[in-house]
């Protein structure tokens, strides 16, 4: 019995906050289940957001992504800025992080507008058959690109689209399907504190972490920061030094994956998503900043493998 050709896809994504205003990390979570179907195009578009491309040059990382095939996670690659074509348009390309191979052959661009993301097959002769195939990818986008609404309450939505073409000598089906995800703005009760950034926003257990915002008490023990555990009980990071726009914290040994909070004065900050890694294997990719100085930004961890803070 021959199976008709088929594309189920699911798609979940984490802005790493939603303070209004703030221009976050996105993590990424694309599962596909298909038969005979190979992907030609995939594009991410949130609305009513805000690029900020300025700032890219050749070389810029924009993002950083796995496979996992047959829950085998392969090596994290990068998209580096292959041209900058205008002011409100780039070119990326997957580029090897280890070796001379990778298993994401993709090319794509990043536009303003909606903050528009496309990622395209390179060409390859396509197999005669795939069968029925599972797999999951993961893109892990890095913070500064993206600008949320500044209005407190504002819903926008992120959208992923897929467009497939049969692999089959005998059929020439197309499909495109799309999945949508809705997010809504927040902003802490007046006085609290604000979580502007935190990095890095995957690691292991013990990790420093940088923390930056405003709202702040000077003194280390007068801020209360806490992480997620299995349990969803919060349990209390140690803050090493403090300042009016910047924490310095560990994480605590029986956080998980999930939401970091900060209090002062009894007033809590909004929520700033950190994922905790599991060290299944390593790459040597890092984000590096986009300036003619290129420093690295910060060592990132991208949830289940390590990421070096070694250049590219």
């Amino acid at each position: 019995m021959v199976q008709e050709p088929f594309f189920g896809p699911s798609f979940e994504v984490v802005p790493h906050t939603l303070l209004a205003g703030t221009s976050p990390g996105f993590s990424f979570l694309i599962r596909q289940q298909s038969n005979n179907m190979q992907v030609l195009e995939a594009s991410i578009e949130v609305d009513k957001a805000t690029p900020d491309l300025e700032s890219l040059e050749p070389g810029s990382t924009l993002a950083l992504a796995n496979n996992i095939v047959f829950r085998t996670p392969r090596d994290f690659q990068a998209f580096n800025v292959s041209e900058v074509i205008s002011p409100g348009k780039v070119l990326f390309e997957g580029a090897s992080v280890e070796g001379d191979t990778f298993e994401i052959r993709a090319e794509g661009s990043f536009e303003s507008g909606s903050a528009l993301l496309t990622f395209r097959q390179l060409p390859a002769s396509p197999p005669k058959s795939l069968g029925q195939v599972t797999s999951e990818q993961q893109i892990l986008l890095d913070h500064q690109l993206i600008q949320l609404p500044q209005a407190t309450g504002e819903s926008f939505d992120i959208t992923a689209t897929f467009t497939l073409v049969s692999v089959r000598d005998d059929d020439d089906v197309f499909l495109t399907k799309s999945l949508t995800r809705t997010f809504t703005t927040v902003v802490p009760a007046p006085g609290a504190p604000r979580l502007e950034q935190l990095r890095p926003v995957v690691g292991p257990i013990g990790q420093l972490l940088t923390i930056t915002g405003s709202g702040f008490d000077p003194e280390p023990q007068n801020n209360v920061i806490t992480f997620q555990t299995e349990n969803f009980i919060r349990v209390e990071g140690r803050v090493e030094s403090a300042s009016a726009n910047e924490l310095k914290a560990r994480v605590p040994q029986e956080a998980v994956m999930g939401p970091v909070r900060v209090a002062v004065n009894g007033l809590e900050s909004n929520d700033y998503q950190y994922f905790t890694s599991s060290f299944l294997g390593r790459t040597r990719a890092s984000f590096w900043a986009r300036s003619s100085q290129a420093s690295l930004l910060h060592p990132c961890y991208c949830w289940a493998r390590k990421i070096d803070s070694a250049p590219l």
